[in-house]
């Protein structure tokens, strides 16, 4: 008797990355360094917002934009790591990223990994709200201080607690 007869051993199609994708959608993976894996603690499961830094179209090189490209998508993989549990030895180092999204979404990340730069934005795991047309943000928006007051005024309003007045009632 070995006690490798006792060990637990691990289902092999738990390392399918097929059964894990939702019927519907897709997996993509992304090429990533050290700042789009978040140091390494970007996990299997996060959801992250996808932004995208583009030439702006009949421009200077110079004149770039971001647009967020998509929202509240589902990471799958980091590397090889699929999340299972003990996976204390997965390493944190690693080169892609693998997203769960529909075949329009797909078609858009291959598209801007060709033509720009990706930025994953980590969510919280309660934030699964998605916010509708959102401007793409241009230089302008960095060096006018207009701008750059108007972003931090819309923070201040969304933090800012609820005043509580009484109201007398007769």
């Amino acid at each position: 008797i070995q006690w490798t007869d006792f060990a637990e051993r691990k289902d092999p199609s738990a390392q399918d990355l097929a059964k894990r994708i939702a019927s519907g959608q897709r997996a993509i993976t992304i090429q990533v360094d050290g700042a789009l894996s978040m140091g390494g603690l970007l996990k299997p499961g996060h959801r992250v917002d996808i932004l995208g830094t583009f030439a702006k179209r009949g421009a200077h090189k110079s004149d770039k934009v971001t647009a967020t490209l998509l929202q509240n998508v589902t990471v799958l993989a980091t590397g090889t790591n699929l999340g299972e549990t003990g996976g204390s030895n997965a390493s944190t180092r690693f080169a892609t990223v693998t997203l769960s999204v529909g075949l329009e979404e797909a078609e858009i990340l291959s598209l801007a990994t060709t033509k720009g730069t990706l930025s994953l934005v980590l969510r919280g795991h309660q934030d699964l709200s998605i916010v509708k047309d959102v401007p793409e943000k241009a230089m302008a928006d960095i060096w006018e201080s207009d701008r750059r007051n108007a972003l931090q005024d819309k923070k201040s309003d969304a933090t800012m607690p609820l005043k509580i007045e009484r109201i007398k009632v007769r």
